[in-house]
């Protein structure tokens, strides 16, 4: 096929700048700066410091990955620890934390750590770092694919010596308190403190990382981070520092009559490595879950300040002018009883954009960034393969439908490359599927047509044949041939796939399409999923097909659309454009919405999930019985494509 005349004026680039990466960079150097003037170190030594703990891509790297440090996936705190008069000045890092793939950003991450031991001049602690190195090197790959949200956090004291690693446990599952117990019994030097401590604590808490602190081996630390599973006392925890009423004090005054969420309260227990014993506790609170006003925040920083005989953290105009926001405010005592207050700042949230508008605007430079340079996008990894043809086509359809939202030309401009590429890399005489290797499939094949058809690009009648071949007597369109259930009509497909048809072939199938949608569609008023955890993504569609169809009165009923609060952000994505095409003034609505815009990281993405599933053939009914494996978008491009489409869409008659 020769290419359209609407792709000769373009002018391809051969490489993609990290237009998310360089607004956020910008932020990340201004914590930096604050780092620098609060421990007096020379500015530009300390931006490049931070550079180095972060390992920022090199251009063209795969990019896609997520970071947890923060709420909002800023890869980087400013720790700030008042100790009587003294202010200790840390940076903790996220390293390589846009590093789409789990063992580069490994490696990176690594790398950013021996640079900041060497630094820092704590080679003589190699041995001891090494264990938990050695810890956080699963051999197994399906354990390494586990960290979708990087293995290491690195800290570097600025006007303190030493440097920290820390390593997420929560990717070992049940393992986890295993392999702990058994490094702390390695590492201390009295291992009958380790069982006598753990043990009262284990059945009341989740282990969140592991850690270890110090410059010198006589001054080692090692840490150990949980969460509590369910409301308990601290004397219940069986640690006597816990129980001391500095900690009362601290919670009262930070938390008071609000309600807090357990998982925003994170508990940290130190042991000194040189005389086997417990050398202090911490309780940290998530200064997201603590929605203060700047004012309200200082406020509480002063008061505690004063309760316990500290000096006050010289940060006022910082936070009160909105160049740093808390992450995090945090008690610690050790065993002399000596208190210190910590506070953990990041990037405000408002530079990185709120809003509807800047939401969408940061959506698609997300999207941009993660553009190859030959026009495809890639994602998830199933045994046969990553998803090419079909992930392609449904990043260039959210982008085309973006361009039509705002002044956004480029977005048009990255789906007529998209097109472009699914055009000259066919695999299949006609149609195109997951991949050049699974097969045509009508998922896929639609979704091309259906881009074609948006940009105004002919259409060739071999697509529309092989598309129609799919369709099944009864109504429904099958994704595959076979075998078995993957050859029967599918729900999720066909509210994608009906879309791409002529008008001529939408109306001699409209009574087919008709009678099946009445005898798929569930009591609740939603159509369930053959390939999809649950039945968000297919409602959506269902709904978006039935509007454009005009059938939305016969199909529709004003269901209440139940979002469980542990919901992935691809499922609340399409649970806000469900409620948008059902009753957008609601305020159910406008609460999932609000949720959505706060979930989104600062880099522009969501957060990929489990949500495909690969189901097995010989299940005709998984959102019944469901049957097979499910898979996440790594790179986070299906949820961030979906969030791009539904937010589109309420775009286009909202005022938010």
């Amino acid at each position: 096929m020769r290419p359209h005349r609407h792709w000769l004026d373009l002018k391809m680039a051969s490489t993609i700048s990290c237009r998310i990466s360089q607004r956020l960079e910008a932020s990340l150097d201004e914590l930096m700066k604050i780092a620098a003037k609060l421990s007096n170190q020379d500015e530009r030594t300390v931006v490049t410091l931070g550079h180095r703990l972060l390992a920022l891509p090199p251009k063209g790297a795969i990019l896609g990955g997520v970071s947890q440090l923060n709420n909002d996936g800023t890869p980087l705190q400013l720790c700030l620890s008042m100790s009587g008069k003294k202010l200790g000045v840390r940076l903790i890092a996220d390293p390589a934390w846009r590093l789409g793939l789990a063992d580069q950003r490994f490696e990176a991450s690594l790398d950013s750590f021996n640079a900041a031991s060497e630094e820092s001049g704590a080679i003589a602690m190699r041995p001891l770092w090494q264990r938990l190195i050695d810890l956080a090197k699963p051999l197994d790959k399906r354990v390494v694919d586990r960290f979708t949200r990087g293995f290491f956090w690195v800290g570097r004291g600025i006007n303190l010596s030493g440097v920290a690693i820390y390593h997420d446990t929560k990717p070992y599952g049940d393992s986890a308190w295993a392999l702990t117990t058994s490094w702390l019994k390695e590492l201390l030097s009295n291992a009958s403190t380790v069982d006598s401590t753990l043990d009262p604590i284990r059945e009341h808490v989740n282990l969140a990382s592991v850690g270890l602190e110090g410059g010198r081996a006589s001054r080692a630390r090692a840490k150990i981070y949980w969460r509590l599973k369910t409301p308990v006392r601290l004397s219940a925890l069986g640690i006597d520092l816990l129980d001391d009423p500095a900690f009362a004090l601290f919670l009262a005054r930070a938390v008071g009559p609000r309600k807090m969420r357990l998982s925003g309260t994170v508990m940290a227990l130190g042991f000194d490595l040189s005389k086997g014993e417990i050398e202090d506790v911490k309780i940290d609170l998530c200064g997201h879950c603590l929605p203060l006003s700047p004012g309200e925040w200082l406020n509480t920083l002063e008061e505690l300040s004063d309760s316990y005989g500290l000096a006050r953290f010289p940060v006022y105009n910082e936070i009160l002018e909105g160049r740093c926001e808390v992450a995090f405010i945090g008690m610690g005592l050790n065993r002399s009883r000596q208190k210190r207050l910590n506070l953990y700042l990041k990037t405000p949230r408002q530079r990185h954009g709120y809003g509807l508008d800047n939401s969408i605007n940061n959506a698609v430079d997300y999207l941009l960034d993660l553009q190859r340079s030959d026009g495809a996008w890639d994602d998830y990894q199933l045994p046969v393969g990553r998803a090419t043809q079909w992930v392609t086509a449904f990043v260039g359809q959210a982008l085309a439908d973006a361009s039509s939202y705002g002044n956004r030309p480029e977005a048009r401009t990255a789906a007529i490359r998209a097109a472009r590429w699914l055009c000259e890399n066919r695999s299949y005489t006609a149609g195109w599927g997951y991949n050049s290797k699974t097969g045509v499939d009508a998922d896929s094949t639609g979704l091309v047509i259906r881009l074609f058809r948006k940009l105004g690009l002919p259409v060739e009648p071999r697509d529309e044949r092989r598309l129609l071949a799919q369709w099944r007597k009864g109504g429904g369109f099958a994704t595959y041939d076979g075998p078995d259930n993957w050859g029967a009509a599918h729900p999720c497909v066909t509210a994608v796939a009906f879309l791409a048809l002529a008008p001529e072939d939408r109306q001699r199938l409209s009574t087919e399409l008709n009678d099946y949608l009445h005898r798929t569609m569930l009591p609740d008023g939603t159509w369930p999923a053959y390939w999809w955890r649950s039945n968000f993504y297919s409602t959506y569609h269902h709904l978006i097909m039935l509007r454009e169809l005009g059938l939305y009165d016969s199909f529709a009923p004003e269901a209440e659309t139940v979002v469980p609060y542990a919901a992935s952000d691809f499922e609340l994505t399409y649970a806000v454009g469900i409620e948008k095409l059902r009753n957008h003034s609601s305020q159910k609505y406008n609460d999932l919405l609000a949720r959505l815009l706060e979930r989104q990281h600062a880099d522009g993405g969501w957060s990929g999930g489990y949500n495909l599933r690969v189901t097995d053939p010989g299940c005709a009914k998984p959102w019944e019985e469901a049957r097979g494996s499910l898979y996440r978008d790594m790179f986070n491009t299906i949820t961030t494509a979906s969030a791009v489409m539904v937010l589109a869409e309420v775009a286009r008659d909202s005022t938010v």
